[in-house]
């Protein structure tokens, strides 16, 4: 291809406003920050609630062991 073919073409833009307004931005803006802020409390108190039953799931299965095992040693004895 030789270089004078090549042309840059412009992409065509919808028709309308293309900024927002500064008010209208702002206010865009601080929404979309207590989103985030409200996106991530609620990811973290996801994350602790799965950690806090895993806990749990790992109490009851060491508590299940021990039974066992005493039970086990009764057992043989």
């Amino acid at each position: 291809m030789i270089a004078a073919e090549i042309h840059l073409v412009r992409p065509v833009i919808a028709p309308g406003p293309r900024t927002l307004a500064p008010m209208g931005r702002t206010i865009l803006n601080i929404i979309g920050i207590l989103l985030a802020i409200w996106l991530f409390f609620t990811v973290l108190g996801m994350l602790v609630a799965a950690l806090k039953f895993l806990i749990w799931l790992g109490v009851l299965a060491v508590v299940g062991a021990i039974i066992v095992t005493v039970i086990s040693k009764m057992a043989k004895s």
